[in-house]
């Protein structure tokens, strides 16, 4: 498990390396996410001008996800007793309370599989939550022995409440999730006015919007390459996925991947150019190493990143969710209580998108370049343009305020923020306030001391210069 933080120290050596050649291309960028800003991504909330700004994440303990089971239980974050099982145990899958810290779910997955000494196990989990935060879920296991999980450790993640039986956890088998976050502010804020603001979203509701990072930050384009590879335009995906730089990307990733957009069909060059970034280009890795052996098959190189297509497709699917919601507040006129998702091969789900999707050349819809790619299955889904929540904490401290509330599944807490927040990503403002600060102690709760000294070596600021020689722990 030792093998991710090496693989990060030395790609940060490599990053320090030419941080130093030109120091200038690793300064990032500001961006405050207001009605402009969000307006691409089919996100209007009415009333952005006026809301004041708030940096969420700035460390990955600001931002705190608990899973709440389909029972109602809560798994939480807190290291308790790492060796526990349960008695009397039955059943041929391990289950097992995944926290984590600086890793997708995805990533944090792949890695427990790589640990794995019996072949490819097969794991499980409800939903993925944030990288740049510390969460808890319920993850199944099969194929992979009780007593090897039992010994697993990264300082990205551990597992806890370990326990055997029958059944798996499948997508979308949670209740919710709830949120701990501290969201920092640099300027004075009406703290009443805010307060009460959040009182009334708390009673009304708020649009149910996919948010910023159901697009893939910091490119934020993972919505064309859905579209891209639904219409069977692989290459075009490809050669996007690979060599196309956004506006978001830092100055040396944005020149690093137009290079690699030049060279795009010297697959070997691209392998080599990429060598040294093993971890942030990953699955361009995996593409590319499949097209060295396989020049032209832009279909099969796609394969080799079947989860990451999945939710390229979906964030496609979302995108038009979101404009649709954005088309009726834009008439003035409430959206309908629910809205279907493109995905499905009944014309009922494609009707509310028909114009998009004509003026796109999409519609009526064909699946059938989807069809390689099994894992993204089509059936009729639907989803609430409105969200409850339900708020357990709100307190204002020196460094900005502090939230605490629940979300039904698929709702997003930074949209639900977004409604009183124009929220920064990006480099954080130089006066914002970074001291760490324990949230569950905060608002009384069991402290997260033993959780944030496991995860000290790998909880990075985002105020913190790693590419000047900082941060190799």
């Amino acid at each position: 498990m030792a093998q991710r933080k090496e693989l990060e120290t030395a790609e940060l050596a490599f990053l320090q390396k030419e941080y130093r050649k030109n120091p200038v291309l690793f300064k990032p960028g500001t961006f405050i996410e207001d009605a402009k800003t969000l307006e691409p991504f089919g996100i209007h909330i009415p009333g952005k001008a006026s809301f004041p700004t708030g940096y969420p994440k700035l460390w990955p303990q600001d931002f705190i996800v608990e899973e709440i089971l389909s029972d109602g239980s809560l798994t939480t974050p807190y290291t308790g007793d790492l060796t526990s099982t349960s008695e009397n145990q039955t059943g041929e899958t391990v289950f097992a309370t995944l926290v984590k810290c600086g890793l997708s779910t995805i990533e944090a997955l792949e890695e427990i599989a790589a640990a794995s000494s019996s072949g490819d196990p097969h794991i499980g989990f409800a939903g993925i939550k944030d990288k740049d935060a510390i969460t808890a879920q319920r993850i199944s296991i099969r194929q992979k022995p009780l007593t090897e999980i039992m010994t697993l450790r990264s300082p990205y993640f551990f597992l806890k409440d370990i326990t055997t039986g029958k059944g798996f956890i499948d997508k979308g088998n949670l209740s919710g999730n709830r949120f701990t976050i501290l969201v920092r502010t640099a300027d004075p804020i009406d703290s009443e006015q805010l307060l009460a603001h959040i009182q009334k979203i708390s009673r009304e509701g708020f649009y149910n919007f996919f948010y910023l990072q159901r697009f893939g930050t910091p490119r934020l384009i993972n919505y064309y390459w859905g579209m891209l590879i639904l219409k069977g335009q692989y290459e075009r995906a490809v050669r996007s996925i690979i060599g196309e730089p956004t506006e978001r990307e830092l100055p040396f990733f944005h020149a690093y991947r137009k290079e690699l957009g030049t060279h795009f069909g010297d697959w070997q060059w691209i392998k080599n150019k990429i060598a040294p970034l093993p971890l942030m280009l990953r699955e361009e890795m995996k593409m590319v190493s499949y097209l060295e052996k396989n020049p032209q098959d832009f279909r099969g190189a796609l394969q080799q990143i079947p989860e990451q297509i999945t939710l390229w497709v979906f964030a496609f699917s979302s995108l038009l969710f979101n404009m649709k919601i954005s088309s009726y507040l834009a008439d003035g006129q409430e959206p309908p209580e629910k809205l279907p998702f493109f995905l499905d091969r009944n014309k009922v789900s494609w009707e509310p998108y028909q114009k998009m999707l004509t003026e796109l050349d999409m519609y009526p819809a064909d699946f059938a370049y989807i069809r390689p790619y099994p894992q993204i299955t089509l059936r009729p889904r639907s989803a609430n343009t409105k969200e409850s929540v339900k708020m357990h904490s709100a307190k204002i401290i020196p460094e900005g305020v502090v939230l605490e509330f629940s979300l039904s599944k698929g709702a997003y807490a930074t949209t639900f923020l977004s409604h009183f927040f124009n929220l920064i990503s990006g480099a954080p403002p130089t006066n914002l306030p970074d001291s760490i600060i324990d949230l569950k102690a905060e608002l009384e709760e069991e402290p997260l001391k033993d959780t944030l000294q496991y995860f000290q070596k790998v909880a990075y600021s985002k105020k913190e210069n790693r590419f000047g020689g900082f941060g190799l722990g």
